[in-house]
C-alpha cells in the first residue's frame, strides 16, 4: 500500500470537483455553441433579449448577436481561471494542513531555514523531515501560484518575477512533466497566462492533483509506526474514553483506522504492545 495522510483524499475531492465543473463548463459552452450556429440568418444587431426572450438570465447579458460569440469566448477564459485559481487555492491549503499534520503527529520542528513563499516553506520542511521530492514539484506549484496572482490580481502585464521565473524555469518543467506524464497541454514558457485552451485547462487540474499527490506520499512516509499509533490512539480516545478499559478493542481500531487514513498496515500485536504500554504511561 502506497502511505498517505488522512486529509489526502479531502483534499483530492475538491480538487475533482474543480475538474467536474470544467467538465460542465465544456459541456455547457458546446451546447451553446451548437445553439447560436443553428438560429441561422439573425439580425446581427440584435440583442440577446429579443433572440432569447424565453430565457430570464438574457437580460443580465444584453449583447448583440454579432458580439455574442466573442462574449462567450471570455466568458469561458474567465470561468477556466477562476476554476484553476480554486484549484491552487485548496493546494496551497493543503500544503498548510499537511505541515500542521506532520508536526502533531511526528512532533516534528520546521525548517529553521526562512521561508518567503508557501511551495518554499513545504520545500524546505519536506529536506529537514528526510523527505525525498524532486524540486520541480515546488517549482510547479510556483507557476500555479504566481499564475493565480497574476488572474486575481487582475494585472495587465507579468509581475518582473513571474516573467524571470518563465526564462529560467519553463523549459526544464516542460521537459520534467514531458518525460513523467502524458500531460502535453500546458506550456510552461508560454506567457499568454490568462487564456487557456481545452487541454490546458484540464493538463493544469490534473498537475494541481499530482502535486498533491507527490508530497503527500513523501511527508506520509516520514511517518513512523510509533508515532501513527500513538497519533490514532489518543485521537480515538478523545472521542470514546471507555475504550480505555479495552485494549483489544482499542488496539483493533487503531489498526483499522492507520490502514484506512495512513495506508499502513502494521501488525495487530505490535499495535496492541505499543498502547498497552501508551495507557500504563498515561
Amino acid at each position: 500500500m502506497v502511505p498517505k495522510s488522512k486529509i489526502k483524499n479531502a483534499y483530492l475531492e475538491r480538487l475533482a470537483f474543480v475538474n467536474d465543473q470544467l467538465c460542465y463548463f465544456q459541456f455547457a459552452d458546446d451546447e451553446v455553441r451548437r445553439i447560436i450556429e443553428g438560429l441561422g440568418d439573425v439580425d446581427p444587431l440584435k440583442m440577446t433579449p429579443e433572440i432569447f426572450s424565453e430565457n430570464p438570465y438574457s437580460t443580465r447579458i444584453r449583447v448583440r448577436f454579432d458580439e455574442l460569440l466573442s462574449f462567450r469566448e471570455k466568458a469561458m477564459a474567465t470561468s477556466s481561471g477562476i476554476s484553476i485559481s480554486l484549484g491552487v487555492e485548496h493546494l496551497l491549503y493543503y500544503l498548510d494542513d499537511i505541515r500542521e499534520l506532520k508536526l502533531e503527529i511526528s512532533k516534528a520542528t520546521e525548517s529553521p531555514e526562512k521561508s518567503d513563499t508557501p511551495e518554499s516553506r513545504a520545500e524546505k520542511n519536506l529536506k529537514h523531515w528526510g523527505a525525498s521530492i524532486s524540486p520541480a514539484v515546488f517549482k510547479t506549484i510556483k507557476y500555479f501560484r504566481l499564475r493565480r496572482n497574476h488572474i486575481v490580481h487582475a494585472r495587465s502585464t507579468l509581475t518582473s518575477e513571474f516573467d524571470r521565473f518563465i526564462r529560467h524555469e519553463s523549459h526544464h518543467l516542460n521537459s520534467y512533466w514531458t518525460s513523467r506524464t502524458s500531460l502535453t497541454g500546458l506550456d510552461f514558457s508560454s506567457k499568454d497566462i490568462e487564456s487557456f485552451s481545452v487541454s490546458e485547462v484540464y493538463t493544469c487540474a490534473k498537475l494541481l492533483r499530482v502535486c498533491i499527490e507527490e508530497i503527500d506520499e513523501a511527508i506520509a512516509s516520514t511517518f513512523s509506526n510509533e508515532n501513527l499509533i500513538e497519533y490514532m490512539a489518543r485521537e480515538i480516545l478523545d472521542r470514546d474514553k471507555k475504550l480505555k478499559g479495552s485494549i483489544k478493542v482499542l488496539s483493533r481500531k487503531v489498526c483499522r483506522c492507520i490502514k484506512d487514513h495512513f495506508g499502513v498496515d502494521i501488525e495487530h500485536v505490535k499495535v496492541e504492545s505499543f498502547v498497552k504500554g501508551l495507557l500504563e504511561n498515561a
